[in-house]
C-alpha cells in the first residue's frame, strides 16, 4: 500500500487523508454508541469482567487512556443526548469530553458542554478550573525511576508498573534491581570494568501526588506515634510502608488466619450465630477469602474469570432464602456487581422475598 500512496498526487493523498479521518470520526461515534449500550444492558458483567473499563482494556484491548475517553464519551451522551450532535459535528471530541467529564451533572452537564464547543484542550482546562480550582493540582502518578545502589544489595529483577490512579487500582512491585553486564573489552573477551564495581541499580517509582493540610497532619501524627519503630524524621516511603503493613496485619485475612494457625489453640471455636443463617463466623470467611485467592470467582460463558479484587463479598451459592447455609461449600467470593448479577438471575431483580 505505501508504494500505492506514492503515486497519488498531493490533491489526491490530501483528499484521501481528509475522508479517511472524516471515516475514522464517524467509526468512533458509532463505536462509542455500540459502548452505552453493552454498559446499559451490562453484558461484561455476563462475560466475567467486574466493570465496564476492565472490559474495555482486558476484552477489548484498548489502553487505559483510550478506554477511559471511549467510556467517559459514551456515559456523556447517555446522561446528555446533545453531546451526540456536538461529537459529530465535530465541535467536542473525546478529550475534552474526558477533561470536564466530572462537571457533567445534571444541574450543570448542559451548560459545561456548551461552554466547551469548539474549544482547545487548552481552554477547556481554563473552564474546569473555573468549577474545580483544585483540577489545576497534578494528577495523581507513579513511574519508574532508575538509581545506583551498592552491588552488595542485589536481589531478583521484579516488574514495576507505572500507574495513574485516577485510572483506578494497579499493583506495583517495588524494589527490584538489575545489576549491568560486564565490559567488553575491545581486545579480547568480557571483563570486569577495572575502574568500578559492577553496577548494580533499583528500580523504584516516583509517586506524584497532592494531598490536603489535614491529611499530612495525619501523616505526622502517625510518624510522631510510630516514633518508638521509626527512625527520626522517617521519610515518607518508609512511613507509608509502616502503615500499609500495620493495617494488613489486622485487616487481610491471609495474615489473620496465619496468626490464628500459629496460636494453636486446643478450645473448641465459637459456635456459629444460629439466629440467622446469614451470618458467616469470621474464621469461616476468612478461609473463603484465601480459597477464592483474594479474587472474584465469577466465570463468563467463554470461560473469562472476573479476578476483580474490588469490593469483594462472600456470597451463598445456594441463596439463604432457598434453604442455604453458611458453609464453606455454599460460600464464594463475588464482586459487588456479580454478586448482585447472581443475585438476579437467582431471585429476579426484586431481590428475595422479606
Amino acid at each position: 500500500m505505501s508504494t500505492a500512496l506514492r503515486s497519488f498526487s498531493n490533491s489526491e493523498l490530501l483528499t484521501r487523508t481528509r475522508a479517511l479521518v472524516a471515516r475514522e470520526r464517524g467509526i468512533t461515534i458509532e463505536l462509542v454508541l455500540h459502548l452505552t449500550e453493552v454498559e446499559r444492558r451490562e453484558l461484561y458483567l455476563e462475560l466475567g469482567y467486574g466493570s465496564m473499563f476492565n472490559f474495555c482494556t482486558s476484552g477489548l484491548g484498548y489502553s487505559t487512556s483510550a478506554a477511559k475517553r471511549r467510556l467517559c464519551a459514551a456515559r456523556c451522551i447517555a446522561q446528555f443526548p446533545a453531546a451526540l450532535d456536538l461529537l459529530m459535528a465535530n465541535e467536542i471530541n473525546l478529550s475534552t469530553i474526558l477533561q470536564v467529564s466530572r462537571l457533567l451533572k445534571p444541574g450543570t452537564g448542559a451548560t459545561v458542554l456548551e461552554r466547551i464547543r469548539g474549544k482547545s484542550q487548552r481552554e477547556v482546562e481554563a473552564i474546569v478550573a473555573e468549577y474545580e480550582p483544585l483540577a489545576a493540582l497534578p494528577r495523581d502518578r507513579a513511574r519508574t525511576v532508575v538509581v545506583r545502589v551498592p552491588a552488595s544489595t542485589e536481589i531478583a529483577v521484579k516488574p514495576i508498573e507505572a500507574t495513574d490512579r485516577r485510572a483506578g487500582d494497579t499493583s506495583r512491585s517495588l524494589g527490584a534491581t538489575v545489576t549491568l553486564p560486564e565490559v567488553q573489552d575491545r581486545n579480547g573477551p568480557k571483563v570486569a570494568s577495572p575502574s568500578q564495581p559492577a553496577m548494580t541499580f533499583e528500580r523504584r517509582a516516583l509517586v506524584q501526588f497532592s494531598a490536603r493540610e489535614d491529611v499530612m497532619n495525619k501523616l505526622e501524627h502517625v510518624r510522631l506515634l510510630a516514633s518508638h519503630r521509626l527512625p527520626m524524621n522517617a521519610p515518607f516511603e518508609q512511613l507509608i510502608e509502616f502503615l500499609a503493613d500495620y493495617f494488613a496485619e489486622r485487616e487481610d485475612p491471609k495474615v489473620r488466619h496465619e496468626r490464628r494457625e500459629a496460636r494453636k489453640q486446643n478450645a473448641a471455636p465459637a459456635a456459629p450465630n444460629t439466629s440467622s443463617a446469614r451470618a458467616i463466623p469470621a474464621r469461616v470467611r476468612d478461609e473463603v477469602f484465601l480459597r477464592g485467592n483474594g479474587e472474584c470467582g465469577y466465570v463468563g460463558p467463554d470461560g473469562n474469570r472476573c479476578g476483580s479484587k474490588h469490593v469483594l463479598q462472600i456470597d451463598h451459592v445456594r441463596p439463604v432464602a432457598r434453604g442455604g447455609a453458611a458453609t464453606i461449600d455454599n460460600l464464594r467470593l463475588l464482586c459487588a456487581h456479580h454478586n448482585r448479577l447472581e443475585t438476579e438471575r437467582l431471585m429476579g431483580r426484586s431481590g428475595p422475598p422479606v
